[in-house]
């Protein structure tokens, strides 16, 4: 990466990239509504802009948590769900999504 010159803008990102929608009380829901469920970081810098957008690692966001990996809820960043449920929703419709279906509603109300 080159180093920042005038009018250069790079985002940083104090979470990781959020790629999979979220069952358990965050009202993103699909993947349609989510830029990172189908765009790398480079794609994203391109689309809103800037030269880079930068994520904090999932390895560095634990750490910073205090917490170890097992403690949190990581879908929304890794598509591994705690509940067999969520993770049976998620799989389901990631494969909809993949394929080019439309999402028309909210993956939780289904």
């Amino acid at each position: 990466m080159k180093a920042a010159g005038v009018g250069e803008i790079h985002l940083y990102i104090t979470f990781p990239r959020i790629i999979s929608p979220c069952f358990y009380g965050i009202d993103m829901t699909t993947y349609r509504e989510l830029i990172g469920a189908d765009h790398t970081p480079e794609e994203i810098a391109d689309e809103i802009g800037v030269e880079s957008v930068n994520y904090q690692s999932l390895e560095n966001f634990i750490k910073a948590t205090g917490l170890n990996k097992d403690q949190l809820c990581l879908g929304c960043i890794t598509e591994n769900y705690p509940t067999p449920l969520a993770q049976e929703m998620a799989d389901e419709f990631r494969s909809k999504f993949e394929r080019g279906i439309d999402e028309s509603d909210r993956i939780y109300e289904r």
